[in-house]
């Protein structure tokens, strides 16, 4: 998650019978917004997944009382009279979920290093076993010791 900070954020509603969108939104730049979600131009909006032009049924954005991330923007969405009803409250708290942090890994413990075996470390122990004194033999003869 990112540490941007916005200026306004708000519901928006558009869509058909067939395909409804409703989404938290967050703008630092309110004209943008207008212009986009049809505030003061257009009541319509194009909808990249679908290919097709919808009808904005609602766009509800607040000014929020300082710059905010989207988690802190959500937290104070959920306290304004306008976002009361359930409908509302339900889609800010999945969104609020959704943009939290998420608990950091735990570490994984890292593996002991491998300890690579020369011959000379193989030959000075007290235990080698017949197989390893044929592997030393055949290494030492293609590395010509």
């Amino acid at each position: 998650m990112t540490d941007k900070k916005y200026t306004h954020a708000g519901l928006t509603k558009h869509g058909t019978n067939d395909v409804i969108v409703e989404k938290v939104r967050y703008s630092r730049n309110i004209d943008i917004v207008s212009k986009q979600y049809g505030m003061k131009d257009s009541k319509k909006v194009w909808n990249k997944a679908t290919g097709q032009v919808l009808p904005v049924i609602r766009c509800d954005y607040v000014e929020l009382p300082n710059e905010m991330t989207k988690v802190e923007a959500c937290a104070y969405l959920l306290t304004l009279p306008e976002f009361q009803s359930p409908e509302d409250q339900a889609l800010i708290q999945e969104t609020l979920i959704s943009k939290s942090p998420k608990a950091p890994r735990t570490p994984k413990t890292p593996k002991s290093p491998k300890i690579k075996a020369t011959i000379d470390s193989i030959k000075s122990r007290k235990n080698v076993t017949p197989e390893e004194l044929v592997v030393i033999g055949l290494a030492e003869e293609k590395l010509g010791h």
